[in-house]
């Protein structure tokens, strides 16, 4: 099992949970009870203060790399660059991931309806359109595993449904195992 804390303070004590391949799993929480300091310890982001962390078979300590490479991660802050449209945003992240595949961006930007905003600076996109965008660059590389912290915050209902019709159809059609941290149950009812 895991621990971490902050300051003394203690933010996860004695977790411990498997997620299988191909997986969706909620993972539920009223704000600040640990579920972005989770993400970030499976990440490698955060080291834990104890126990012992696998992702894929790696230690996200030993092997953050790695474990990157084979997950897309969606934070609340979704590292966009509001100076660059989202055509910009995406392909520069496709060439930072290594992506192979020159029409991901736009085949993503169709996917999450954001054609017609493509070439409009990101800054002036709504909360939806940002939330969908980080969404599209998290998934560029073909993860393996998806970490999206709270991803339908911000949405608006029709919003909501594309996400998470868009992230049942991942699963199904590649096998993408997806933890989804949020603290409203009712909306991740796949």
């Amino acid at each position: 099992s895991v621990a971490k804390g902050f300051g003394g303070r203690p933010v996860l004590t004695d977790l411990s949970f498997t997620v299988a391949r191909g997986e969706i799993v909620g993972f539920i929480g009223p704000n600040g009870s640990g579920k972005t300091t989770t993400v970030r310890l499976l990440n490698g982001v955060l080291d834990p203060d104890a126990g012992e962390i696998r992702v894929g078979g790696y230690d996200p300590r030993a092997d953050g790399e790695a474990v990157r490479r084979m997950s897309g991660v969606l934070t609340e802050s979704a590292g966009l660059y509001l100076s660059m449209t989202g055509r910009q945003n995406l392909r520069f992240f496709a060439e930072l991931y290594g992506v192979d595949d020159p029409g991901r961006p736009d085949a993503l930007l169709a996917a999450f309806g954001l054609d017609d905003a493509a070439d409009r600076k990101v800054g002036a996109y709504s909360t939806g359109m940002k939330k969908r965008l980080g969404l599209a660059k998290a998934m560029l590389h073909r993860p393996e595993i998806l970490f999206l912290d709270e991803p339908t915050n911000g949405l608006d209902p029709e919003g909501i449904r594309m996400v998470l019709g868009y992230i049942r159809s991942l699963n199904e059609q590649e096998g993408t195992t997806v933890l989804i941290c949020s603290h409203l149950l009712q909306q991740l009812e796949l």
